[in-house]
């Protein structure tokens, strides 16, 4: 298989079509790295008691009190699932393709309002009062990456066709099964 790295000066290529990358990432590889993390918030906000959900590249695991029956939550997960995990996040959903700034243009794409005789139809949008901001902070190796969005799921039904949001919203879902898991004990 041919190195899938440009050569030094060569012009960037769309990956996964969230955004601009000036080279393809590798991708997760055995052992995982001991330094890897992942960080989930749903609510972040003032007030924000932290994750809700940390996996580090040791297996250690926690989960907030939203998800332990209103206690805090330390586990350990094997080093095969820990693995699959961070596969599914930077390789299945290009966690590390995904450019902030194209979130930002997905999120101000939205529909437009329209006028019907009398009507007016507002299209729903960003801000949305009642709705936490996700963050998501993953780091392998020496990939760091922070990624928040405020209302992701309202958002990402608005935009289905938005490739970054989209993938965005997979790896919370996926978080948040596994903190569910986590929290039932």
């Amino acid at each position: 298989m041919a190195d899938p790295t440009p050569p030094q000066g060569a012009a960037s290529e769309a990956v996964r079509d969230h955004g601009w990358i000036d080279a393809v990432p590798p991708p997760v590889t055995d052992p995982v790295p001991p330094d890897a993390l992942i960080e989930w918030t749903s609510l972040h906000g003032p007030g924000d008691s932290g994750p809700d959900l940390v996996v580090h590249g040791d297996g250690r695991a926690g989960v907030s009190g939203r998800f332990g029956g209103g206690r805090p939550v330390e586990t350990r997960l094997p080093e095969a699932r820990v693995r699959a995990l961070l596969h599914s996040i930077i390789d299945e959903h290009g966690f590390f393709d995904i450019a902030p700034e194209r979130l930002d243009d997905e999120l101000a794409s939205g529909p437009a309002e329209r006028r019907e005789g009398e009507v007016l139809h507002v299209a729903p949008g960003p801000p949305y009062p009642d709705a936490g901001t996700t963050l998501i902070r993953v780091a392998a190796g020496p990939r760091r990456q922070e990624l928040r969005v405020h209302g992701l799921p309202a958002a990402a039904r608005l935009h289905p066709d938005a490739g970054g949001l989209q993938a965005l919203r997979a790896i919370e879902l996926e978080l948040l099964a596994l903190a569910e898991e986590l929290g039932a004990g």
